[in-house]
């Protein structure tokens, strides 16, 4: 006899097998939805938005890096040593690629 789930009243089997299915579509509509969104950000108008966003978020880690006393610290450090970064947006180019998966220029 299969064993049953006490909360649906259905086979554990078959509540497996649906779980599955759920989680196979999801993982699809997520990839058709990237896949959407590459499109998008390949057009003139979606690669201004991507843009934008980067720029703000460059922006943002560059604010958040200069209060942050341990980031100060190593910033000094690297002043030091003569090593200039343009520490938002590295950071910004990083997080976007890996984010959107998405090859900047």
């Amino acid at each position: 006899m299969a064993e049953i789930d006490i909360l649906s009243g259905k086979p554990v089997g078959k509540l497996q097998a649906e779980k599955r299915e759920e989680i196979r579509i999801r993982d699809q509509r997520a990839v058709e939805k990237s896949l959407e969104t590459v499109e998008a950000l390949g057009s003139p108008d979606g690669k201004i938005f991507y843009e934008k966003v980067r720029d703000v978020l460059a922006d943002r880690i560059t604010i958040l890096v200069r209060q942050d006393p341990e980031c100060q610290g190593l910033l000094k450090i690297l002043d030091e040593i003569g090593t200039e970064i343009e520490m938002g947006r590295v950071s910004a180019e990083r997080i976007a690629k890996q984010s959107l998966r998405m090859p900047t220029n």
